[in-house]
């Protein structure tokens, strides 16, 4: 272990540096936010014999760094700061059961060598004596504290049970085996090109009682929203000089000078999401004196929504530079009407209503609208601020409405199922008879590197010679994939509902020895990290179920 701290030494005497620092001055702050008061004055928690202390919380709380507490609690930060400092005591359980400590030379040697107590390189008594004396620290106590965090650091990047030789050419073996394919490609028109579909009144009635709830007008979802496109943000000189010294090391040293195009991006984008932040708290104040029903305007693409003008970010601008707050009628608020069914609309933005939607008002009454912030929706240099109003249900639908439809989706689902049947019994012929070279393509040999789960340290290369009929190469890709989920010889891999696959391993090549043994470091790294990983989280479950874990905390 003291060989493994000295190699890291230096990343972690800034993560004990820093770390000490934190839980000192997190002492001297008074206790706020959380949303909650505890059973003991300073106790949180108590997990197996180790408790947890307010401070301890309260610097995982902090490291969120949300100051308003009626969207931390919405975010649920008091839960999640929670559970770090109790997995964090888990964890100092468990390196006690395993033998991980802190001895007073480790707890010196760093202390020796963090940059604040220096003078020219070297370990200043009287810098360390003037830090503890503004800190109100006695030395032994501070000690103590650096010991803590030295044993945390450990306990977080200590190495666990490195792989044997075994297990290295177990896992290279297995991310590398090759395997010889055959391959057809079936298609739903020709396989289905003299069979016949009974598509009946009565099995049109039959179809429609077993799946009727699947036929409703989608609900719609109504929305508040302010939209800003980053590329219009007007720029601060003052702003972007800040920007620049906080991200010096992302730029060339002239790129503010310069005005690099990558600074004014990045800048802008920035600038974009605290805008669209102030947004939603704009929204949330304003909108009940703004919201008219007739407002709302039925969106049906992202291009719809309907970007805030250069003035108005001028003036969110102004208000922030000023520190004023934006009064009402400022900048407009957008209102949007959006189907659940609409696939046009970004993707993020319908699964939060999704997700929201038992919370939503059904009844369209702003009055009703407590807390209904969305997360922002950021797409390349567009940033979506959208706030929830309410919600229509689904309506059901009579027969006679969708009788066309129904109709169309019985034969739909009947021919798919005489798809899958005949491409069933292909696939048994094969395996009962052989491989039909008439049939069949043979591709050769593939690896996982050939597909969309490639393995970036594979000993074998990706082929860029595999051909099947006309698949494109992301299909291709994703049937190899599917291939290497499977532990059948022969199968059927389903494209879309016009296509199938039928392919046949013909055989398989295994690593030999001098493959293995030209394995990279990198491969051999990411096997190490993924054992270790695995271990991590096999000790953690151990602890979990070990160890009683009991919660002092009260809500208010």
């Amino acid at each position: 272990m003291l060989e493994w701290m000295q190699k890291h030494k230096k990343y972690l005497v800034v993560t004990v540096w820093v770390s000490a620092l934190a839980l000192i001055f997190a002492g001297l702050v008074e206790w706020g936010g959380g949303g909650f008061s505890v059973g003991s004055k300073d106790i949180v928690a108590k997990v197996g014999n180790l408790e947890v202390s307010r401070s301890e919380y309260q610097r995982a709380y902090d490291f969120y760094g949300i100051t308003d507490d009626e969207e931390a609690k919405m975010l649920g930060v008091d839960n999640e700061a929670f559970r770090e400092t109790v997995r964090a005591k888990l964890l100092e359980l468990i390196s006690k059961e395993i033998g991980i400590t802190t001895t007073k030379e480790e707890m010196l040697d760093f202390l020796l060598h963090i940059p604040a107590f220096q003078v020219n390189n070297r370990f200043d008594k009287s810098q360390y004596s003037t830090f503890l004396a503004k800190t109100g620290q006695k030395a032994e106590s501070f000690e103590k504290l650096v010991a803590k965090e030295i044993l945390n650091a450990k306990i977080q990047n200590f190495p666990l049970f490195s792989p044997a030789t075994l297990e290295f050419n177990t896992f290279l073996t297995a991310n590398n085996i090759a395997d010889d394919i055959s391959v057809a490609v079936l298609h739903k028109k020709e396989l289905l090109k003299n069979e016949h579909f009974d598509i009946s009144d009565s099995r049109i009635q039959e179809f429609w009682n077993t799946n009727k709830d699947n036929y409703y007008k989608p609900a719609v979802y109504n929305i508040a929203y302010i939209a800003i496109d980053s590329n219009l943000i007007p720029l601060h000189t003052e702003s972007l000089e800040q920007f620049f010294n906080d991200n010096k090391t992302k730029y060339s040293a002239d790129a503010l000078e310069t005005q690099d195009k990558n600074l004014l991006h990045d800048y802008r984008l920035e600038q974009a999401r605290l805008y669209a932040q102030l947004a939603l708290s704009f929204i949330e104040t304003h909108l009940k004196d703004s919201y008219k029903p007739q407002n709302v305007m039925k969106l049906t693409k992202n291009a719809d929504f309907k970007m805030l003008s250069l003035e108005s970010l001028k003036k969110v601008q102004d208000s922030i530079l000023d520190g004023e707050a934006m009064p009402k009628d400022m900048i407009p608020i957008e209102y949007a009407a959006i189907s659940e069914k609409n696939t046009e609309i970004y993707p993020q933005l319908l699964i939060n209503l999704n997700s929201m939607s038992s919370h939503i008002p059904t009844d369209g009454k702003v009055s009703d609208i407590a807390q209904q912030r969305l997360d922002l929706i950021e797409n390349d240099n567009i940033i979506i601020a959208p706030y929830f109003i309410a919600k229509s249900q689904r309506v059901p639908l009579e027969f006679s409405e969708v009788k066309e439809k129904v109709t169309h989706d019985l034969l739909t689902h009947d021919e798919q199922t005489r798809f899958k049947e005949i491409a069933q019994h292909k696939l048994k012929y094969i395996m009962q008879h052989g491989n039909d070279d008439k049939m069949m393509q043979h591709i050769g040999f593939v690896t996982l590197a050939d597909s969309t789960l490639r393995n970036s340290n594979a000993i074998v290369p990706a082929r860029n010679d595999i051909h099947i009929h006309s698949l494109q190469d992301s299909e291709i890709k994703y049937f190899i994939s599917q291939i290497f989920q499977e532990n059948s010889k022969y199968g059927l891999v389903f494209l879309d509902n016009n296509r199938i696959l039928l392919y046949i391993i013909n055989q398989q090549r295994l690593l030999n020895l001098n493959e293995l043994l030209n394995a990279s470091n990198n491969a051999l790294d990411e096997i190490a990290q993924s054992k270790t990983r695995d271990m991590r989280n096999a000790l953690f479950e151990y602890a979990t179920a070990k160890y009683r874990v009991i919660d002092y905390r009260r809500k208010d």
